[in-house]
């Protein structure tokens, strides 16, 4: 349930008020992990990114589903993420203001999860489900990274909390390693005032079969496509298309789905992936208020496929 409570309200021109819209989570079954911020401060009409740094030291598990948290007003994403980042530098604990890329430790960052039948319920609620048997592998003594982004386009500062409960499989249970795929570019700019679109080409280096494929663009976006380009010089196929793209979408996109073992791509075949905004503000827009990326999950992989042209 979500609590809308003023915790302060001193006069007519005195501070923000301070609302709690916490989320109050069900509890986890037996078994599963959950990974959960602590109720983070997000100020008037601010688009904000908190990472905290998160240790792992169970046994070694595959990860086969999951359940997502965030408001459904204010939330914009909850990522997991594997870091080898330095411990004296970001301590087990550590929570800091991450909305501008340089403060991200982008180099010793990789994907753990991308949604995968998902949908965004009444309380904000993502749901992840990969195929019976398949898992993406967490390790013990594995870092990871919780990033929580908010956007508050209200007057007060909002108390707001995410938490991922993660079901899990034991290693010897798993029978096939997922991890998910990504293409994108973090330098990104799209001029002020302009219509402007780019294309990215990313080739894969191994043959991996695809679960699934999404785009991902934010409010200034207009389309987005995906196409394969086959190695072996074969005919281009569109993948995924939105010609008119909803800003809805950035925090629910349509997802493309393929059945196990039904959608192989081939090592040097390419996915190129083509954005367009409409930029009516006059500042250059870049990563990551505005973003281009293409996404799913694919196996057999233990490690994550990442290409980023920037």
């Amino acid at each position: 349930m979500t609590l809308l409570l003023a915790l302060a309200c001193t006069g007519a021109d005195e501070e923000p008020l301070v609302v709690d819209a916490t989320l109050t989570y069900r509890e986890p079954v037996e078994g599963e992990l959950v990974f959960a911020s602590e109720p983070i401060e997000v100020p008037p009409y601010t688009d904000q990114q908190i990472c905290t740094m998160l240790p792992y030291t169970g046994e070694t598990v595959g990860v086969m589903a999951g359940d997502f948290y965030q408001h459904p007003d204010w939330g914009h994403h909850l990522l997991i993420m594997s870091s080898n980042a330095d411990e004296d530098d970001y301590p087990d604990g550590y929570s800091w203001d991450c909305t501008e890329s340089a403060n991200l430790p982008m180099a010793e960052l990789e994907p753990i999860l991308f949604a995968n039948n998902t949908e965004l319920g009444d309380e904000g609620l993502y749901e992840l489900v990969l195929p019976e048997g398949f898992g993406v592998k967490l390790e013990s003594g594995d870092r990871l990274m919780l990033q929580s982004h908010h956007i508050n386009s209200t007057a007060d500062t909002l108390l707001l909390n995410d938490a991922a409960f993660l079901e899990v499989l034991p290693e010897a249970e798993v029978d096939t390693w997922a991890a998910p795929w990504a293409h994108t570019d973090s330098g990104l700019e799209v001029p002020a005032n302009s219509e402007h679109t780019i294309e990215i080409d990313c080739a894969f280096e191994e043959d991996v079969y695809l679960l699934s494929v999404t785009g991902h663009l934010h409010e200034w976006g207009t389309a987005i496509s995906v196409d394969h380009l086959p190695a072996d010089g074969g005919d281009t196929m569109r993948l995924y298309e939105i010609s008119e793209w909803d800003p809805v979408f950035r925090d629910a996109p349509p997802i493309d789905e393929y059945p196990v073992d039904t959608f192989q791509v081939k090592a040097g075949d390419t996915f190129r992936t083509t954005c367009s905004w409409y930029n009516d503000t006059p500042e250059t827009l870049g990563f990551p208020t505005e973003m281009c990326a293409s996404v799913g999950m694919a196996y057999p992989t233990v490690l994550p496929i990442i290409c980023d042209v920037d």
